[in-house]
């Protein structure tokens, strides 16, 4: 999502609920890949890889290949979100540690990056065939170097160096929060439509249980697991699951030697250093303090799981909940956040067992449009894509 957007979705006129609706704002969290030999627990012991090596592109701007430290400290620096409500993304080199074919598109200035965006180029099953896509986000400006042109800079740089990369056909596809007009309108003027739409959906538990069934995803079940995933997503668009799946950060539950459920836990950070409005002052200052509700949110250290590649067998929609909470149990923590496409069926199967999606889901829901160019493919075909409903790849956000 790119930054700069408003807050969105429904406001309740209590104390909480301006601030929860900012929560599930600006997801961009890419996976972790790293070791994990307690089945009850998720790694937070990422580190990057050496420096990589820069290609330049033109004009002032360069192609960083895979992550490094100065991109992570940068990104750390930016005060993401606006109108009041303000955050900081935390330990931020373990999630951008393992984004697949990542490439950051950026501009520096006296050797400083001044200017960044996330670029990942990959193929995705569409009608039987592989179909090049391209992916872009984390779209941010120094704060001191805001306001001087390099915003627009990069987005022109981002539209050319995709060109010189393009099959006869792709997709090229971002994701804008619904209220954000002025982005809305900017994606149509360089040719992008909507593709769709997701929602965050806020999945917690005060006392999440524990599962016997519970396990890591074993080396030679990982093939089980990516094939139950395609042929439950058949119908989507976007499906990058040979991509995006990280089998280190996957948990899976079993029965009678088969997986009835599985899914991808990401643990992400952020801390906050403002909410807009009464109803944001008293969140930071007083939620906290709250019997239940502040065992559930920290704003000086928020700490919860992304999760991704959700998959339950036909008819074990109920295992995927018994999977998610038992996911939490072991990472120590009570908060989920998924990225689901309303008009799946999956969704609507497994909310129908979900046991409830908890307290923070009641008080906040985000709406998060996907805008798409298109190459090489005609009118119906489009239409097509657009019907569909979209499996959201968790290295997208």
């Amino acid at each position: 999502m790119e930054r700069k957007g408003n807050l969105l979705g429904r406001t309740d006129h209590n104390v909480v609920g301006p601030f929860l609706i900012y929560l599930s704002y600006r997801i961009c969290m890419p996976a972790i890949d790293s070791a994990m030999n307690n089945p009850y627990s998720i790694s937070m012991d990422a580190t990057l890889t050496s420096p990589n090596v820069s290609a330049p592109l033109s004009e002032g701007i360069e192609v960083i290949m895979g992550a490094n430290a100065q991109i992570a400290k940068h990104l750390e620096r930016i005060r993401w979100g606006t109108d009041g409500a303000i955050y900081r993304l935390c330990d931020y080199e373990k999630t951008l540690y393992h984004v697949p074919g990542a490439r950051f598109l950026a501009i520096r200035k006296q050797g400083q990056l001044v200017a960044l965006r996330l670029l990942v180029e990959k193929h995705i099953p569409w009608q039987g065939k592989p179909l090049q896509a391209f992916y872009h986000g984390l779209f941010s400006v120094a704060p001191e170097e805001q306001r001087k042109g390099y915003g627009r800079m990069l987005a022109q740089g981002t539209l050319d160096y995709i060109r010189t990369r393009s099959e006869p056909r792709s997709v090229t596809y971002a994701f804008i929060e619904a209220g954000n007009h002025r982005s809305l309108r900017i994606s149509e003027s360089l040719g992008y439509q909507a593709i769709g739409t997701f929602h965050a959906l806020w999945f917690s538990r005060l006392h999440p249980k524990t599962s016997s069934r519970l396990s890591p995803l074993a080396k030679n079940d990982t093939p089980e697991l990516i094939n139950g995933l395609h042929r439950q997503y058949q119908d989507h668009a976007l499906p990058d699951f040979s991509v995006s799946l990280q089998r280190n950060s996957c948990r899976i539950l079993r029965d009678d030697g088969k997986i009835m459920a599985g899914l991808q836990a990401e643990p992400q950070h952020w801390v906050f250093e403002s909410l807009g409005g009464t109803g944001g002052f008293l969140a930071v200052k007083v939620l906290p303090y709250v019997p239940v509700l502040g065992n559930l949110f920290n704003p000086r250290d928020f700490r919860f799981l992304k999760i991704g590649n959700l998959f339950f067998a036909p008819g074990r929609a109920e295992a995927a909940s018994e999977l998610l909470e038992a996911t939490l149990a072991g990472s120590g923590r009570k908060v989920a956040l998924l990225f689901i496409d309303k008009k799946s069926p999956i969704y609507r199967e497994w909310l129908s067992k979900s046991g409830g999606l908890g307290i923070l889901n009641a008080l906040a829901e985000v709406e998060v449009h996907v805008m798409g160019r298109f190459q090489g493919f005609p009118k119906e075909e489009m239409m097509e894509f657009t019907r569909r409903p979209l499996s959201i790849s968790p290295t997208d956000l």
